[in-house]
């Protein structure tokens, strides 16, 4: 995510911005996944990748918003996304897809985005894994 490669580089919204000359709420809203780098104009992206000394292609990447969640049940592949004011984690488990919400929007939540998708995720699976125990435990009654 682009916040996490930001930080790493110990380099603000502010400053990307500024350097990038794209307005600071638009830096900030593809930060925070409040849009997606896809939805952007390819001018936004080349500005913002030149900014960052990568190419087009490797900004894209950093802000797939796919990673892997450390969770209850190990590391998770999913994906943080924003809808109608509204931050929602997708995975998959067991072959199947799953979308839960979050949280509402706002700049604060988007700190924890991580830490919530990590119990939501960790929620399902353990109602999923108590499903498969009550049906085997009927099963056998």
């Amino acid at each position: 995510m682009l916040k996490d490669y930001m930080k790493k580089r110990n380099l603000s919204l502010y400053r990307l911005a500024k350097t990038s000359a794209v307005p600071y709420s638009t830096v900030n809203d593809l930060a925070n996944n409040r849009v997606s780098a896809e939805n952007c104009k390819a001018g936004v992206i080349r500005r913002i990748a030149a900014a960052l000394q990568i190419s087009m292609e490797e900004l894209l990447d950093i802000c797939d918003e796919t990673s892997q969640i450390e969770t209850d049940h190990g590391f998770i592949n999913a994906r943080v996304f924003a809808s109608n004011k509204i931050y929602y984690v997708e995975f998959s488990y067991n072959g199947q897809t799953y979308q839960r919400e979050l949280c509402s929007l706002n700049r604060d939540n988007a700190f924890f985005l991580n830490d919530f998708a990590a119990w939501e995720i960790d929620d399902l699976i353990s109602r999923k894994e108590m499903e498969v125990i009550v049906n085997e435990l009927s099963h056998h009654a």
